[in-house]
């Protein structure tokens, strides 16, 4: 059988809001092993950089990243293996 790429999913982002340099938790599946260069966590186009962990297991997986600067309001997407996954808004604040 041809080998699938199986797009992540964000299944939640805690919290739903937060400041330039707060860390959230993002919790879904296929995100991928590890953190590669071909992964990315976006908060409305602006890339965060290196998460501060990502882990995974068969059950799922969970991301820690901090709010990036520059970053606005708007969704949260991660990329792994250059595939996009599902979008959850989130409120950066002042």
């Amino acid at each position: 059988e041809a080998a699938r790429a199986y797009a992540p999913f964000i299944e939640s982002v805690a919290p739903l809001q937060g400041k330039v340099g707060d860390e959230i938790t993002i919790k879904g599946i296929s995100f991928g092993p590890s953190q590669t260069d071909v992964d990315k966590i976006e908060f409305n186009g602006t890339d965060a950089g290196a998460a501060t962990s990502w882990t995974w297991t068969h059950a799922g997986g969970e991301i820690k990243v901090r709010v990036p600067a520059g970053a606005k309001s708007g969704p949260i997407c991660v990329i792994n293996n250059k595939i996009r996954s599902n979008e959850v808004n989130f409120q950066v604040l002042p």
